[in-house]
């Protein structure tokens, strides 16, 4: 039995699914074959967690600098990317990474690492740990310089056009993987049920176009009320889900407004899979996970700039707008228009629907695909 470890060093909630879904499926499935662990690097530092706290703090508050540094890693400039990822290591070695892991976990078969800034320490994990074979699965959907490391044996990429990318970056075609991204196991089960029967069951009308609100786990990172409020002025008939995550306020907030549809606000849920199966189009800000959640359903999406807005997401936005699977806009009072126009012309929704499964399709495989080939490599 090989032992692998599925690394990411964050507190930030895109790195949960993708980790989780992975651990779960392998040691569901392989138990046999994989003990298979989850390590945030960040348990075994306190200064590596609190400067990933002071990351997210600047997200925030110093946008420009932030989207300033992205631009320098989407240019894969070396003055950057050599400090950066030296200061990573540093702070990894002064924590005694080495020794915590060994002392927790045995010394490691196969790494993948799920994140740049773990990517950025490749060589010093082969050094610590007898050569050890590294892969990357690229949870983004844009790629930039600190994914790419010498020291990585192979990544799995999100979707195929990101394999152009990454040879810019001087990566061999032949270490490039197009897998899809990792998703729930829910996603692919949800794919297969009948929307009639799954409508009736989540209590919503069968035949009205239904459109889908999400804001994140803390359902904050989108303007529920106005976008509810531009949705309002819609005039083709549908229905509204909302789900707000933990923002009880503005659930509260929209079981009190005047909606001239039906709309259904609800707190967390465990199977977003099956909305999002359910509904015609979705409306959220533009996340790589929620993004390839979405796409891997055919499922067209209006994404709004979050409130919390990063570089990133913008080029993720730009992404999704350029390869026709759906629409962006800059504020909330915009979302209403724009599903309008996609409700009152179901030729340009179908079209835009086969653009969705097409880019996305193949992350709901995307387990199974990282899966059979880590299972080639450790026979």
């Amino acid at each position: 039995m090989k032992n692998l470890w599925v690394v990411y060093s964050s507190r930030k909630g895109g790195h949960k699914y993708p980790t989780q879904s992975l651990v779960d499926y392998l040691k569901k499935y392989h138990k046999d074959k994989f003990d298979t662990v989850s390590i945030n690097f960040l348990d075994y530092s306190l200064l590596a967690s609190f400067f990933d706290s002071v990351g997210r703090f600047s997200d925030l508050k110093f946008k420009r600098m932030m989207k300033i540094g992205y631009s320098n890693l989407r240019a894969n400039r070396k003055r950057m990317l050599s400090p950066y990822g030296g200061a990573i290591r540093l702070i990894f070695k002064l924590g005694r990474l080495r020794r915590n892991l060994l002392k927790n976990f045995g010394k490691p078969d196969i790494i993948l690492s799920i994140q740049p800034e773990v990517n950025t320490m490749a060589g010093m994990l082969k050094e610590w740990f007898d050569n050890v074979p590294i892969y990357s699965a690229i949870i983004d959907l844009v790629a930039h310089g600190l994914w790419v490391n010498e020291n990585i044996d192979g990544y799995f990429i999100p979707h195929a056009d990101m394999k152009k990318e990454l040879m810019n970056y001087g990566v061999e075609e032949k270490n490039i993987i197009t897998t899809g991204l990792p998703i729930r196991e829910g996603f692919r089960a949800a794919y297969s049920k009948d929307k009639v029967l799954l409508r009736r069951e989540l209590g919503i009308d069968t035949s009205l176009p239904t459109i889908l609100m999400l804001g994140g786990l803390l359902g904050k990172m989108v303007d529920f009320i106005k976008v509810i409020e531009s949705l309002s002025r819609v005039k083709v008939p549908h229905q509204l889900i909302g789900i707000f995550g933990k923002n009880d306020v503005d659930r509260e907030k929209a079981g009190k407004m005047d909606y001239p549809y039906d709309l259904y606000p609800m707190g967390q849920v465990e199977n977003v899979y099956d909305w999002m199966w359910a509904s015609d189009i979705v409306i959220t800000k533009p996340g790589s996970v929620t993004i390839a959640e979405i796409t891997s359903l055919g499922k067209p999406i209006i994404v709004i700039t979050p409130l919390a807005g990063s570089l990133q997401e913008t080029k993720f936005a730009e992404l999704l707008q350029r390869k026709g699977i759906g629409k962006w806009v800059q504020t909330a009072d915009e979302v209403g228009e724009c599903a309008e126009n996609l409700l009152s012309d179901p030729k340009l929704l179908k079209k835009i629907s086969k653009n969705a499964k097409d880019f996305g399709g193949v992350s709901l495989y995307s387990i199974d695909n990282i899966t059979k080939f880590l299972i080639r490599e450790a026979i």
